[in-house]
């Protein structure tokens, strides 16, 4: 008689779904990382989801480490753009904390703005970057020296003349 106390054996069954982290190119996943990135999520935040490929893989579309030569410049524009992107995000929240802020947090409050603000200047910087003013006043002098006298003998008599 089988003991009825114990739990039947888990069975295993084979999926036939893919294992694993996606690998090969998706336009819709790459449109999905664009997606996120642009709304202000970070890349490796995003490549922590099961969903989407490890953040090796991406950087190899990036990168045009890939079968489909046609990847690295579809993907690369459309990565650059949504890192454009979530800059702006990235200010919108820091506008937003800032302008929710209390006393109790303007230590890391003004941490976290520096860095939104030093960030945005080196990526978009004709947007967020100091404005440079180049001073262009002033004259300018050309002097010309005296240039010395030319020979137009061949070499073998300039020497015998000496």
């Amino acid at each position: 008689m089988p003991d009825t106390t114990k739990p039947d054996a888990v069975i295993n069954y084979q999926s036939t779904a893919p294992q694993g982290r996606p690998s090969n190119y998706s336009a819709e996943i790459a449109n999905e990382i664009c997606r996120r990135i642009a709304l202000g999520e970070t890349l490796n935040k995003i490549c922590q989801d099961p969903n989407v490929p490890h953040k090796g893989t991406v950087l190899d579309w990036m990168f045009g480490y890939s079968s489909e030569s046609n990847i690295k410049t579809t993907f690369n524009d459309q990565y650059t753009r949504a890192r454009r992107a979530q800059i702006d995000a990235w200010v919108d929240e820091g506008y937003d904390k800032a302008m929710s802020a209390d006393a109790s947090h303007s230590n890391l409050l003004r941490v976290q703005l520096d860095w939104i603000k030093w960030i945005a200047s080196k990526i978009i910087p004709k947007v967020y970057g100091d404005l440079q003013q180049i001073d262009v006043s002033g004259g300018v002098e050309l002097s010309i020296a005296p240039v010395a006298k030319i020979s137009h003998k061949p070499a073998g008599q300039i020497e015998s003349d000496k």
